[in-house]
């Protein structure tokens, strides 16, 4: 995925890393699964400034389901779509 810019707020991006879902499920949903990446200012992740913070589905992991992830375990919906288009 690109490098995060504030432009990407609210893009969907989908979980790829398994890994980490295997290792810590509550805070990293099930491989596939697809969230909205919300802005850190003002949350308890606002000092984490290379993270993303993703707002999954409700039940996909734990608490608010809103958790960091990094750019290597997500990609962005739109980048897969355009990648099938090209096919």
């Amino acid at each position: 995925m690109d490098k995060f810019d504030e432009s990407m707020y609210g893009k969907k991006v989908r979980f790829i890393n398994a890994e980490a879902h295997e290792e810590m499920p509550q805070y990293y949903p099930e491989v596939g699964t697809v969230g909205i990446i919300v802005p850190v200012k003002g949350t308890d992740f606002e000092r984490l400034v290379d993270d993303f913070a993703v707002q999954w589905p409700n039940g996909s992991t734990t608490g608010t389901d809103c958790w960091l992830a990094d750019e290597e375990s997500l990609e962005l919906v739109e980048e897969v779509l355009d990648k099938l288009q090209s096919i």
